[in-house]
């Protein structure tokens, strides 16, 4: 898999870490519906998430792809992690019961998410809780930029599956969830607004092919890799303009900050996340 290899993939790298809006939804959420005991987070990365869960109380276990991931939530103190998929966790950690499984940017990328979907079913309590979120298919990224096209990350074989509020609704349902709640992230928060900015001036500049380069080099054969040391520099210089025009899209997001800001408190700015909220129906 492209997400065992590469190593700033996931939340053990740079793509996905911090206290994300969907970590402080499912948090809140948690508290409301008293649960208190076995979690388990899929595509845990390095463990931003299952630190929350801890210091919320929970009894908290993570399973990644990403080995070098998993090794940064081990040296953190996250013992109750391992590499591999969700259906390995009995191999793992037991016949553990989980109050709660969450899935946070995951499901799209699975080639069989009706067959996650059910064997989490059989690990989950009665009446217990799954928590999913996805880019949302209806973002207003997609209606604002002028190019009209997707970013980078959102394609195969990185993205296999897009999903709205409907789609994912019926998803869950047909497969014996109750709903209990889904959410639109709303941007009106300043780091929220920032980061839609940067990823949209991003992409109006071309960077979103950054995520193509760096599958592309992945995917490189042993005969590629042994070209002249003129060729192997370029990457080199390729990322060096990047991180500079990543600077400049900075500054300029900055710049756009405020008048963004007051925008979003008087227009719903659908942000990059679909939350959704569901309960094991008990046959």
């Amino acid at each position: 898999l492209y997400y065992e290899e590469e190593a700033d993939y996931g939340a053990g790298g740079k793509g996905y870490k911090g206290n994300k809006w969907e970590f402080k939804k499912f948090l809140e959420d948690a508290k409301k519906l008293n649960i208190s005991g076995n979690i388990i987070d899929v595509g845990c990365g390095s463990g931003e998430f299952l630190k929350l869960a801890v210091q919320a109380g929970l009894n908290a276990f993570g399973v990644d792809y990403n080995k070098f991931a998993i090794q940064i939530a081990h040296n953190s103190g996250l013992v109750q992690t391992r590499v591999g998929s969700v259906f390995e966790s009995p191999k793992f950690f037991g016949n553990i019961k989980y109050d709660a499984v969450t899935l946070f940017h995951v499901l799209e990328h699975l080639d069989e998410p009706t067959q996650a979907l059910q064997f989490i079913k059989e690990i989950l309590n009665p009446r217990g809780i799954l928590s999913i979120a996805v880019p949302n298919s209806k973002r207003s990224f997609l209606k604002i930029n002028p190019r009209k096209k997707r970013e980078g990350w959102d394609y195969p074989p990185n993205h296999l599956t897009r999903w709205n509020s409907v789609g994912l609704s019926n998803f869950l349902s047909s497969n014996g969830f109750e709903i209990l709640e889904i959410v639109e992230e709303h941007v009106s928060t300043l780091t929220q607004n920032l980061e839609f900015l940067k990823g949209l001036l991003n992409f109006l500049t071309s960077t979103g092919i950054v995520a193509k380069f760096k599958q592309d080099q992945v995917h490189k054969t042993k005969k590629e890799s042994r070209e002249k040391t003129s060729n192997f520099m370029k990457p080199m210089f390729f990322k060096s303009g990047v991180f500079a025009k990543n600077i400049i899209i900075y500054i300029f997001a900055l710049t756009l900050l405020p008048l963004s800001y007051l925008i979003s408190k008087f227009i719903f700015i659908k942000g990059v996340n679909l939350y959704i909220l569901g309960r094991k129906v008990i046959l």
